[in-house]
């Protein structure tokens, strides 16, 4: 099945639930997506980023890093980690407290210095196309909301299982088509559908599919609730739907 979203045509996979756009002809400038304008930088304070004060949403994106890092743990004690796609840094700080070495980067050049400033992270302005690191560097890569943003989540899979060491794990989140949400509102009017901000959406099979056909063995995936829960920091019954949703595998993301 095939629609158009913001000028660009996406097609929807039924037998896969894999939804993704096809580029236009003229070249995305991601640099200028994903810059000031986009963080709001500054816009509500000095030491804001992103859509919210950090300050405001820290303590939870803390929270949702370390369930992220006990999970990592079951496969992998902590060791060379790199972050793909690092925003703001709060996960990547969150591993280094951790006792991971840590190195991460980003499109924007606004979250870069934000990390390094905030959280004295090692962190550089790239993309997985121009980034470059020798073979065997880390032992852990996380990609969290980064492959839907990928025109090409295959060959950014690839580069990475060439950076990680024998033995080691990458670990991805990304939204996930047989949500709750979007079942009920119907990917029609999903609005995680947003070239060029998104290219590729994925399920439960089709996200499995992806990593096998880059060289991975899934060890572990599952549904998880939206990242709005830990912004507001719910209480935790009125948390109790999206959590019975997500182990239901109908979560926001996987």
């Amino acid at each position: 099945r095939t629609s158009t979203r913001r000028g660009h045509q996406v097609v929807h996979c039924r037998s896969w639930h894999h939804v993704w756009a096809l580029p236009g002809n003229a070249p995305v400038d991601y640099a200028a997506l994903y810059g000031p304008g986009y963080y709001g930088a500054g816009a509500a304070g000095a030491d804001s980023i992103s859509r919210y004060r950090l300050e405001e949403i820290e303590p939870s994106k803390r929270a949702q890093s370390l369930w992220s890092l006990r999970l990592l743990a079951r496969y992998r004690p902590p060791g060379r980690l790199l972050d793909v796609g690092c925003s703001a840094g709060v996960f990547a700080a969150t591993a280094r407290d951790d006792g991971y070495q840590v190195r991460a980067f980003d499109v924007s050049e606004t979250a870069v210095q934000f990390a390094r400033e905030r959280f004295g992270i090692d962190a550089q302005v790239a993309t997985m196309e121009n980034a470059d690191f020798p073979a065997g560097s880390f032992d852990v890569i996380t990609l969290w909301d980064v492959i839907e943003q990928l025109e090409d989540p295959w060959a950014a899979l690839r580069k990475a299982a060439g950076w990680l060491a024998p033995g080691g794990i990458a670990a991805v989140r990304t939204p996930n088509t047989r949500s709750l949400r979007a079942r009920l509102g119907g990917l029609a009017n999903w609005d995680l559908v947003s070239p060029p901000e998104h290219w590729h959406l994925f399920a439960r099979d089709s996200l499995e599919k992806l990593l096998q056909q880059t060289g991975f063995e899934p060890l572990h995936m599952q549904t998880i609730h939206s990242d709005r829960v830990f912004y507001r920091r719910a209480p935790r019954w009125q948390q109790l739907p999206f959590w019975i949703s997500s182990a239901c595998g109908g979560g926001g993301g996987l």
